[in-house]
């Protein structure tokens, strides 16, 4: 699994930079959940969740994998509640919630490579895509 584990999250580090994804301690030689299949949880926009599949797909793990999109308050729950026995091998979601969780729980597993970010990260994440904001202003109604 840990070989597994490790191509694909470089699959999605090779998008963008700066939400989060965590490293879910499974099972050796399977997925947390038992399947032959990578299960990732993520609350990303659909586009996100594309860039994320043609990634993966682009890098051989086509029909190796299972996303399961949540909202992001249905992840952020379902990470508390199900802590040490989460499904997921995978997770991409804002870091607030995975470090909340990692917190109460201490349910991610460090990731083993190396991934160079703008920022410092915890051992257990590595971003996966840039967030950005607008404001937009209407001078004419000013």
């Amino acid at each position: 699994m840990n070989k597994w584990y490790q191509y694909v999250v470089a699959g999605c580090l090779a998008l963008t930079i700066a939400a989060g994804i965590a490293g879910c301690g499974g099972s050796e030689g399977g997925s947390a959940s038992g399947g032959e299949q990578v299960v990732i949880y993520t609350n990303a926009d659909p586009e996100a969740q594309d860039s994320f599949k043609h990634a993966l797909d682009k890098n051989g793990f086509e029909g190796k994998y299972v996303m399961q999109s949540f909202g992001t308050s249905e992840l952020g729950g379902k990470l508390m509640a199900e802590g040490k026995n989460i499904e997921a091998d995978l997770v991409t979601m804002s870091t607030y919630y995975i470090d909340s969780a990692q917190k109460q729980n201490h349910m991610f597993a460090d990731l083993t490579f190396n991934a160079k970010t703008i920022q410092p990260t915890p051992a257990y994440y590595k971003p996966t895509t840039g967030q950005f904001g607008a404001i937009f202003i209407n001078t004419e109604v000013l």
